[in-house]
């Protein structure tokens, strides 16, 4: 990705502070909410980043 989508997807402080630094006032609206398993999948744990933020 290019160097501003880099730093969205990276961002290390509270995402959402830096919207509404960058919208004003944003609006959550919960679509659905579930839970996400301790164990994942070899394939999907493949995909996850190695950075230690996770």
């Amino acid at each position: 990705p290019d160097d501003l989508t880099r730093s969205w997807l990276t961002e290390r402080g509270s995402m959402t502070r830096r919207l509404e630094k960058h919208c004003g006032k944003i609006r959550v609206r919960r679509c659905c909410e579930g839970f996400v398993p301790a164990c994942i999948e070899e394939g999907a744990a493949a995909l996850l980043s190695d950075c230690g933020r996770l």
